[in-house]
């Protein structure tokens, strides 16, 4: 599922198995402090663990390396 209300909606929708990125929003910023997992994420959805966004991963010497590595 996108982090989108999009791909909620077709997730809520299709009323199937779903994954989720569990580390959406990123703690500690804005959106994280007025989010409530609880209220976005089913408890039947499946979260997925690892960065939300590793495309945008700050990685050596501060250069943020895309999906193709």
């Amino acid at each position: 599922m996108s982090t989108g209300t999009y791909g909620w909606w077709g997730a809520w929708l299709a009323n199937k198995t779903t994954i989720y990125y569990s580390n959406w929003p990123r703690a500690g910023s804005p959106l994280a402090r007025l989010f409530n997992r609880e209220d976005f994420f089913p408890p039947n959805w499946i979260p997925l663990d690892g960065p939300a966004f590793p495309c945008c991963q700050v990685k050596h010497g501060g250069v943020a390396k895309g999906w193709a590595g």
